[in-house]
């Protein structure tokens, strides 16, 4: 490229060569849309009268003409053999459903695409976003030239060639697969949602018809029709083609196939997010493992010990924090169910994981360090809570900030109390993501300061780690880059170049996230998306605009007034008055030394300036999600994490303000430490009690599988476990035990705690509540429709003082009219030991209970 100058009329001849070629693609690829099918003396014709629609409201007319079928359904309402109609294309719904029921009663669904504009457009916007983003990020750690503007000429070239191609792929995709066979005595027709499976673990609906049989096998599975239709699943644990055996009348066995490929994904024994997980942990060490060892030698070179002993202070005051409650606690709710997806034992596709593919990093490297504990887990959550005051203390000295006030904003920003959430457990995925953040700004000050390839990859890298585990702080990176523009001297190329790698990273996860969308793709939250797509740009624009207005007060009341009511109500509470002063005396003797590290004091204006630009930066700090109408308020505590810096910057630029009356130098410091400690004291009064709550939720599980474990040591391996709670909601929530029943949490637990020896399936129920047996949506609450189950069910009950007794009767017990013997003494081995990893998980719990 260094080496080879285009000339403007070059560029724009090759330009104009490249739209050619894609108005050729367009025209080649683009034939009026036609099915025609003859299956005997049944015969099928569905057509359009053009191939596109263009704009939203654009529609064309699909007609159809037919002979010898019994019925037809267009777009779900039945018609006549011959007619048309409007069909109005939109979003992820730009093809025609035809569903036709021939005399023989086989049924056939078709499928006539229609090329809608807006659909391509989007699909281009998160084509080329995706691999544009990637590319220039490429070409920026590739060359590391950043001194220099980037080409206009080869800009538009290679958007332009990522144009074309995305048209390519999209007007071309191949149809999904389809089976229409007919030996004479049975007839099957089969065809699938999608042409394959790009995610691991993805699931692809196929829906098949089938007469003249008598028993059908999907897959292994046996599968029921209604009235000759049948629709299930085909996943990668099946296989690259979906297996049919068909029984017909002669009782001959009959085998089709269809092709489903999908990408590698079940590789080994453990799911691809792990092994996703472990490269990005190893590229983690091979990149700042080195700048980190480069940064100690400078420090040791110059003798600047001020960082560490920074460092050191927040570590000691987030000791403190953990001292009193240890780092063995159980989990609280959420890691049973991780631990279970990293040991692949529960192997269903969960949509986070496209969306954010290195979601559980910090879980599995914790599996990594210790899976008989959650101690690893609480170590890398210490760790990560260390981290991150110290970047921000090293991205504020960047910046050119006096070290006694880069050290009490950083520890404002550490205990500041606006989210209730900072030290649950499982919210160290969202503590890891807001490090990484700081860690990209970090190098990338880092790279202004002295360039280096090394710093450059680290930005890149700890960008996509904080974009692939979550997308909370989208918004606020695409606001960062102008933070680089703040330092004195002369605006380069180097700083315009570092900001566009910082949009990069918001743009690569916002074009990945809606290339999912436009392509039917599974994944978390699609509904916030499917939910705008159906509203005017004016109606959309208007919500927008009132949600924000409901929000943003809502916001600002819980950033600087109900989370400091709060932290100052705590001290009314003793008990953790003392280890509170304590940690504020050691940020208070640090801020002290700081003290003597330099005189310069900010102008009142420019203090100003930073007050203001802290204050618009909450609002990015929470991202854009909470500004869709149909965002769950319930989420905004997990969208707090990144509101804690700006609102650091803000209360600390107040207390500046508030001190610039005093004349002396030296008074002005000190009012200042003395102020910020009298916000530090309680927050960090609140932290305590906070982690004090979670550790006692964790116990109250804990003790409650710990007597389940002794109840029943080991059950038999064709056996269920259900445990029945007579108390309410509400009673759960007061016993902090309601979480039991989320998002599978007790059936990993037992299945954690058991390993080898786990029970096919666990349950925890309140009574007569709904709560169905695996694969069966029915209650297990309705006893005559589940003797089967019952008779091989171990049922404990968990009363309302949080003791677990066996049910030796349950029959008698709930009044169930089953006619079973039923005998729980032969469904486990009541002399086998308590399972090993569960004295393990649970002994910290275990140890705290009998104190």
């Amino acid at each position: 490229m260094r080496h080879f100058r285009m000339t403007p009329r070059a560029t724009a001849i090759s330009l104009a060569l490249l739209l050619l070629l894609l108005v050729l693609i367009v025209a080649i690829s683009s034939p009026i849309p036609v099915i025609s099918e003859q299956y005997g003396e049944t015969s099928l014709r569905f057509a359009a009268d053009r191939a596109w629609a263009l704009l939203p409201g654009d529609c064309v007319t699909i007609n159809w003409r037919t002979e010898g079928i019994e019925s037809l359904h267009v777009e779900g309402h039945g018609e006549i053999g011959w007619g048309e109609k409007s069909f109005c294309p939109a979003i992820n719904a730009k093809a025609a459903k035809f569903e036709v029921r021939t005399p023989d009663g086989l049924y056939r669904e078709f499928m006539l695409r229609i090329e809608y504009l807006p659909d391509l457009l989007l699909y281009l916007a998160g084509f080329v976003g995706v691999v544009g983003s990637l590319g220039l990020a490429a070409f920026f750690l590739i060359t590391n030239r950043l001194e220099q503007a980037l080409s206009a000429r080869w800009l538009l070239v290679c958007l332009s060639t990522l144009m074309v191609l995305g048209v390519f792929l999209r007007l071309n995709e191949p149809q999904p697969p389809r089976l229409d066979v007919d030996d004479g005595q049975v007839k099957v027709a089969m065809w699938a949602e999608h042409v394959d499976r790009v995610f691991p673990m993805e699931c692809v609906a196929v829906e098949l018809s089938a007469v003249g049989t008598n028993s059908l096998r999907f897959n292994g599975e046996e599968v029921s029709l209604v009235n000759s239709r049948a629709r299930s699943k085909h996943c990668d644990t099946d296989g690259t083609a979906v297996m049919l055996q068909a029984i017909g009348a002669d009782d001959e066995m009959r085998q089709y196939t269809l092709p489903i490929p999908s990408l590698p994904g079940g590789l080994a024994d453990l799911p691809a997010f792990y092994y996703a997980s472990v490269l990005a942990l190893l590229a983690s060490a091979l990149v700042y493992l080195p700048l980190a060892l480069r940064k100690g030698q400078l420090v040791w070179r110059r003798r600047e010990w001020t960082g560490v002993l920074v460092a050191g202070c927040f570590a000691f005051v987030m000791l403190m924090l953990y001292l009193p409650f240890g780092f063995d606690s159980a989990a609280e709710w959420e890691e049973w169910v991780i631990q279970t997806r990293i040991e692949s034992r529960a192997r269903v596709f969960n949509t986070e994981m496209p969306m954010r593919f290195l979601l559980m990093l910090p879980q599995v490297l914790a599996y990594q360090m210790d899976s008989e504990s959650f101690a690893s887990l609480h170590l890398i959550q210490f760790a990560v809570l260390c981290m991150q005051p110290a970047l921000l203390f090293g991205i504020l000295r960047k910046l050119n900030l006096r070290s006694l006030h880069a050290f009490l904003i950083a520890g404002l920003f550490l205990l500041y109390p606006v989210n209730d959430l900072l030290l649950s457990s499982p919210i160290v995925v969202n503590n890891t993501n807001v490090m990484w953040l700081l860690l990209a700004v970090f190098c990338a000050l880092d790279y202004l300061w002295q360039p280096s390839r090394l710093a450059l990859v680290g930005a890149s890298l700890a960008l996509l780690l904080n974009v692939g585990m979550y997308e909370a702080g989208l918004a606020l990176m695409a606001a960062l880059p102008f933070l680089l523009w703040i330092r004195r001297g002369k605006h380069s190329w180097r700083r315009v170049n570092l900001a566009l790698l910082f949009i990069c990273g918001s743009a690569f996860k916002i074009s990945y996230m809606l290339l999912l969308f436009i392509t039917d793709r599974p994944f978390y939250n699609e509904r916030l998306l499917a939910s705008q797509s159906d509203q005017s740009v004016a109606h959309l624009g208007q919500n927008l605009l009132d949600t924000a207005l409901a929000v943003l007060p809502r916001l600002a009341e819980r950033t600087f007034v109900s989370g400091w009511t709060e932290a100052f109500s705590t001290l009314f509470d003793w008990q953790w008055l003392v280890p509170s002063c304590a940690g504020v005396l050691c940020i208070g003797g640090m801020a002290c030394m700081l003290v003597r590290g330099g005189k310069r004091q900010p102008r009142v204006r420019i203090t100003v300036l930073i007050l203001l630009g802290s204050l618009c930066a909450i609002p990015f700090a929470v991202g854009v999600l909470m500004m869709l109408p149909s965002f769950s308020q319930d989420e905004m505590p997990r969208l707090y994490f990144y509101v804690p810096a700006p609102a650091a910057i803000a209360v600390f630029c107040v207390l500046l303000l508030a001190t610039t009356k005093l004349k002396s130098q030296r008074v002005r410091d000190y009012a200042l430490i003395a102020l910020c400690l009298l916000l530090m004291l309680p927050a960090l009064s609140r932290l305590f009690a906070q982690h004090e709550m979670y550790i006692r939720r964790a116990d109250n599980k804990a003790l409650i599988f710990r007597q389940i474990v002794e109840l029943v040591p080991r059950p038999n391996p064709d056996a269920y476990l259900v445990v029945i709670t007579p108390m309410s909601r509400d009673e759960l929530n007061d016993k902090q035990v309601a979480n039991l029943s989320k998002h599978r949490m007790f059936a990993s637990a037992m299945l954690t705690l058991y390993e080898d020896h786990a029970p096919i399936d666990s349950f925890f129920c309140r009574l007569y509540d709904r709560c169905s047996w695996h694969g069966d949506k029915s209650d297990i609450f309705y006893p005559h429709k589940h003797t089967d189950h019952w008779q091989d069910t171990i049922v404990l009950e968990l009363r309302r003082d949080l003791v677990v007794d066996l049910m030796e009767d349950p029959l008698t017990r709930y009044g169930w009219d089953i006619d079973i013997d039923y005998d729980p003494s032969q469904l486990y081995d009541a002399d086998a030991p308590i399972p090993e990893r569960a004295q393990s998980m649970l002994g910290g719990a275990i140890r705290r209970g009998d104190e």
